[in-house]
Parts: C-alpha cells; sequence; structure tokens
C-alpha cells in the first residue's frame, strides 16, 4: 500500500484505507475497508465520485446487531447520481439503501458516533441528542462503518467532533460522504459547508467537527444543536 502512495492533487486518484478503525479492528470489532474515487465533477472542482465500504462484522443487511462484535459481513457501494447499495459481503443481491430521510424530527432516532473521546466529544453529542429528542442508546463504533448504519437506516445522526487543533485525513471521510450522500443523507462541517475531500492528503484545518443527518431536511437543526452542545461542552 505505501509503495503506491502519492499525494491526491491529480485529476483522478484512488483513496484507500485498507483498515479504517484500526483500534476495532484490533479489538475483534467494528472496522472497514474504506475505498473513494476523487474525480473532476462540476466546473471543475474535484470531489469524490464512488465510495465503497466493506464492514466485515456489521450484519448482512448493514445493521449492528445488538451491539454484537461481529456479523456476517456486508459491502455499501455508492456512485454519485447513481444511488447508495449493499449486499452481504459472501455475495449476493444488491438492494438500494436508503436514509431515514422522510423523517419530520430527530424525536426517537439514534445518534451514531465514534469510540475514541480523542476523535467524538461524547458529552458535546449527547447534549445534542438530548435537544434533538434522540432517546435511544447511541451506537459507537470504529470506522466508516458508521456511515453504512446511517445510510441504511439503522442511524439517524452522526457526529464526529475531534479535539481542538486535530486535522482529518481524507481517507477517513471521502468513501463515507458518497455513500451518505447518495442514501439521501446529508453531510457538512460544523458550518453547513461541503467537505471537500479534493486537496490533498489532509481536509481542510477548518474544518473542525462533522454531521451527517439522515433527513437533509433536519440537518440545519442537528448543525445548531451539535453546536450548541459543543459551547455548552467547553463552557
Amino acid at each position: 500500500v505505501d509503495l503506491g502512495r502519492e499525494e491526491t492533487n491529480g485529476r483522478r486518484a484512488w483513496i484507500l484505507d485498507p483498515i479504517d478503525g484500526t483500534k476495532g479492528f484490533l479489538r475483534g470489532q467494528q472496522y472497514c475497508t474504506a475505498l473513494a474515487l476523487v474525480d473532476d465533477c462540476e466546473e471543475g472542482r474535484r470531489d469524490a465520485v464512488v465510495g465503497v465500504l466493506g464492514c466485515p462484522n456489521l450484519s448482512r443487511d448493514g445493521r449492528l446487531d445488538d451491539g454484537a462484535p461481529q456479523g456476517d459481513g456486508v459491502v455499501a457501494a455508492a456512485a454519485r447520481g447513481a444511488g447508495c447499495f449493499r449486499r452481504p459481503l459472501a455475495g449476493g443481491e444488491w438492494e438500494a439503501m436508503r436514509t431515514n430521510a422522510l423523517r419530520e424530527s430527530h424525536a426517537g432516532g439514534r445518534l451514531v458516533e465514534g469510540v475514541a473521546a480523542a476523535h467524538s466529544d461524547h458529552g458535546a453529542s449527547a447534549r445534542a441528542a438530548a435537544a434533538l429528542g434522540l432517546v435511544e442508546e447511541p451506537l459507537r463504533l470504529d470506522s466508516q462503518a458508521k456511515a453504512a448504519l446511517l445510510a441504511g437506516g439503522s442511524a439517524d445522526l452522526f457526529c464526529r467532533l475531534p479535539r481542538r487543533g486535530y486535522v482529518e485525513k481524507v481517507w477517513d471521510f471521502a468513501a463515507a460522504k458518497v455513500v451518505i450522500s447518495e442514501a439521501g443523507g446529508a453531510i457538512t462541517d460544523l458550518r453547513g459547508r461541503d467537505i471537500d475531500v479534493g486537496r490533498g492528503d489532509e481536509l481542510d484545518p477548518a474544518v473542525d467537527g462533522i454531521v451527517a443527518s439522515g433527513s437533509p431536511a433536519l440537518h440545519a437543526a442537528a448543525l445548531d444543536a451539535v453546536n450548541a452542545g459543543r459551547a455548552a461542552e467547553e463552557g
């Protein structure tokens, strides 16, 4: 993998994270293999146009079975303008993946976030979840498998709130961006801006958090709640 490493500032680039969620992998829990294609889009802008997540320890229908560390495995694949689909890791028919895009409110929904506190401010996200009425216990797992859960409707809100000054790597989000967007969700930074995955190895340092919503119509409310939760935690 290292021998094939190149800067992603050309016209087209494949972005591979062979073991996304290393700690989850070492614990025998959730991880995935994430692959994205970044290419020219409208007006010469580069963006992720293909995203694939291979999640060996999710269930074959893309769910996390009662917190069980291992399932049969699922592949989620999306292409810009073509939708998002999944099939069991062992093979089988592809079926469409859709977020809970028709929700009229977050009430009764579920939050999904990372395990590591350094990558996810659990206090801020808990405040946001309470304000939005997300009453289910949050799903906490490593890797972009979280995007597969949101894309398949098993969760309604994703938060990643790392410590201040942390700069995200592009391979941690490029595939997830396509999967979530093509499944019907919305994913932005904390200010509601599009996440630029075509600028190189790292995201813009100004991206100090990422929020994804299953319902685009509810995304503004989610951003307000997450930003208020973070402000309250930081005092």
